[in-house]
This record gives structure tokens, sequence and C-alpha cells, in this order.
């Protein structure tokens, strides 16, 4: 059923569909619709403008849209639980996602599983901090869908496991948790004996903290320990630090007499900031102390600390 509403002779309301159903709309006096309910959402027209003093206003008498010079200026609008902003086509836009408003990638938001580091010590509004924790997969559907299980670590056979750590199963990609410690010692996770496993909807985030990043090699050849890494060459994979092998030429010097009839008093290099010490025990062996300054317990450049962050 089908029918209108005329103002003044101007129709105003149109109806149509049938009865109970359809689409109702408010039009101008040019025809042209301004607001339109099929039902299910709510539509402005094309060409709606905004009062040059004024606004749209919230029930409450609060400005919601407001224009200035031109500018149109958004007040304090708030989404539905599991509604959005959307499109002509329907396409979601705005989205709230764990109290959070996310923009939509094809509306030039920041796509979800992208990584940015941040100059403070927490999250912005729509970010995790990546710090490997387990968040769950329907709260933040859409970095689940763009990263998976890509930063969990599949099962690897005789290995120690944690309670409380996940990982993936060879077999069909599930995620379980452990709730015992043990070493794993099965064919797969759910067959394993050695560790206690649940299965889980929770998915983990990249731990980047104290991390240095590479590159995904991807077959280039450029880390040619590509293939050894945790979880293969790969995005998401491990890979400890290491020395490349290599060897050192150094003269090193008796000093008083010959170097066999020292009796353990050391013979000293310099060269640079290492020192040697070089000693006759004797023996057939020679054994060598260094030492060198600025030691650690790690090789390392000079940094400066980030947070990194994800975006979901």
């Amino acid at each position: 059923m089908s029918g209108s509403i005329k103002v003044g002779g101007h129709t105003v309301f149109v109806h149509t569909g049938a009865s109970g159903a359809g689409t109702l709309s408010v039009q101008g006096q040019n025809g042209n619709v301004l607001l339109s309910d099929d039902g299910t959402a709510v539509s402005l027209g094309n060409n709606v403008r905004l009062p040059a003093s004024g606004g749209i206003k919230d029930s409450s008498g609060n400005n919601i849209l407001t224009e200035s010079g031109g500018n149109v200026s958004i007040g304090d609008i708030r989404l539905h639980t599991n509604s959005a902003v959307r499109d002509s086509s329907g396409n979601a836009i705005i989205t709230d996602v764990a109290g959070s408003a996310v923009v939509a990638p094809s509306a030039g938001g920041i796509p979800p599983g992208a990584i940015m580091a941040f100059a403070m010590s927490s999250a912005p509004s729509g970010w995790l901090v990546c710090n490997g924790g387990a968040v769950s997969q329907s709260d933040y559907s859409a970095l689940y869908s763009a990263i998976t299980n890509t930063w969990i670590s599949t099962w690897v056979a005789g290995e120690a496991i944690i309670a409380g750590e996940y990982r993936v199963t060879i077999a069909d990609g599930s995620i379980y948790v452990a709730t015992t410690t043990g070493t794993t010692s099965g064919s797969d996770l759910t067959n394993d004996s050695g560790v206690s496993w649940t299965s889980s909807t929770n998915f983990l985030l990249p731990d980047l903290r104290g991390e240095f990043l590479r590159g995904w090699d991807n077959g280039k050849g450029s880390d040619p320990n590509a293939s050894t890494r945790r979880g293969g060459d790969n995005v998401g994979s491990y890979q400890k630090y290491a020395i490349k092998q290599h060897g050192h030429t150094a003269n090193i010097y008796a000093g008083n007499g010959a170097l066999a009839g020292m009796n353990n008093s050391p013979a000293y290099h310099q060269q640079g900031n290492t020192h040697f010490n070089l000693y006759n025990t004797g023996v057939s062996t020679t054994t060598f102390s260094i030492t060198s300054e600025n030691l650690a317990d790690e090789i390392r450049p000079r940094n400066m600390a980030v947070n990194y962050c994800i975006k979901y």
C-alpha cells in the first residue's frame, strides 16, 4: 500500500510498498528525499543542508550536527551496540569496537593489523599494546580476521610448556592453552600426554616488548637463517640473537724472555679497546682471557624505547 501526505500543496511524507512494510520518506518541496526509513535503517538524502544558524539536535536539545563558515561539526553522537555508521551501499564505515569508534579502511581509516610506534606508555583509542596478551576473537573480530593465529607459536615436539601458554595445533590450526606445566610428547596438542590443554576462543597479540623488528625475508635470502626461525620464514616468526661466525688474529708479544719459559706469567697485548692476556700453562694448550669495554648481556646497537601498538 502506497500513499502520501501533503502540506501546503507539497508532498512531505511518502510511503511506498506493502502495508506495514516498505519505505517511508520525507521529501522537500522539489521532491528530493531528505530522510528515508526502509524498516532496517534511517538514511539522509544527498542534499540535506544545515541551517545557517543552529543545527540538528538530539531530544535534549544538544547539537549533534552544526555548521559554521561552511564547516560541519559533529557533536556527541553515540552508536548503539553492534551498530555502525554506513555508506550509501550499506557498508560500515564507523563501528563501535570494545568502546572505541573504529573508522573502516575504505573510509580512510588505518587497517586492522597495522603496527605503529608511539611515544607514550599507553595505547591510544582503537589500538592495543603489543604485549603478547590474549584477547577475544569476537571482541576484536576485525583484528583476528587480519592476523588470525600468526603470532601464536605452533606445537613443537619435546618442548617445555608452562601452564597458561598458548599454542596452535599442527593439524588444523586450532588454538589451545596449556592448563598444566610439562613437556610435550604426543603427535599433536590434542593427543599430547605430557601437558593438559583446553581449547580457546582467544588469540595472541604480537609481543614486541624489547624487540627489534625485521622485514619478512619471504625467500629473498637476506636472512640466511630464515628457515630455522621459530615459525619458519613467515610473518610473526621469531629469531634469537646470534653472532656471525668469524675469527680474530692478533700479534702477541711475550715481553721479557721466550713464551715457553714464562711459567704462567701473562703476555699482554692491547688492540683498540680489547685486551688479551696469554698464559703459558706448561702444557700444549694455551689459554686467553679477553676483556672489553661496554660489556653487556646482549649484542645491541644504540637504541631508544618506543611503545609498539597494533590497530584493531
